[in-house]
């Protein structure tokens, strides 16, 4: 998984390479990121969270996989009580652009 920031340094964007021919870049800001790594002990965890979960409906349409990330992100934090100000922001994970490599 690869990352990289916007000028402003407000988001993030990470690569996640699911399969041979499709790679989906899922953008989120940096309190969601922070966030997620509370949530899973670190960095690594929280890399291997979110590439878990794009696996899991790598299929799908971005506009699919968008509310559905935000869905687990939510039910995760909320489970342990983590980033409550992180839940109530609409714009969790900010966009999701999948690009097929022919």
């Amino acid at each position: 998984m690869c990352e990289s920031t916007t000028p402003a340094d407000r988001h993030m964007r990470k690569e996640i390479h699911v399969g041979d021919k499709k790679i989906v870049f899922v953008t989120v800001s940096n309190e969601t990121w922070d966030g997620l790594c509370i949530f899973s002990g670190n960095s690594y965890k929280a890399d291997s969270w979110l590439a878990k979960h794009v696996m899991d409906v790598a299929n799908l349409c971005d506009d699919a996989i968008r509310p559905y990330l935000r869905i687990m992100f939510k039910k995760a934090v909320s489970e342990r009580n983590y980033c409550q100000e992180i839940i109530a922001d609409g714009s969790i994970i900010c966009s999701v652009i999948s690009h097929v490599i022919r």
